[in-house]
């Protein structure tokens, strides 16, 4: 377990100096008033200006659940914590067809599930 934990830690702290996929909702164009086809045009662009500002490489990030909860690597303040060996219980690793049952579209490359001791 000592070196699945430091193995564990090492991909997190990984995954939160690159950004993943953008997902984007879809919206019918054609639905929305002139107004609203302004907002989110505008919407769009500020999105892919700030990914085009965005300084990490672009790469695969894992999904990450500690004890059901979402967590996003980028934020060690939310996870260091509980990914300790004292606390980890299970590490679960889900590929992509499973992962994406349970997690949707943003863990289709992958998920993590952490289970913790009680």
């Amino acid at each position: 377990m000592k070196k699945q934990v430091a193995a564990l830690r090492q991909r997190l702290a990984c995954d939160a100096r690159v950004r993943g996929r953008a997902f984007s909702s879809s919206v019918c164009a054609s639905c929305l008033t002139a107004e609203g086809r302004r907002v989110y045009q505008a919407a769009q662009e500020k999105q892919r200006q700030a990914e085009a500002a965005d300084p990490r490489p672009l790469g695969v990030v894992l999904y990450y659940l500690i004890d059901g909860r979402i967590v996003a690597p980028a934020d060690t303040a939310q996870w260091q914590p509980f990914v300790t060996r004292q606390r980890v219980q299970e590490i679960s690793f889900l590929e992509s067809n499973k992962a994406a049952v349970i997690g949707g579209t943003r863990a289709q490359d992958g998920m993590v599930i952490i289970t913790t001791k009680k």
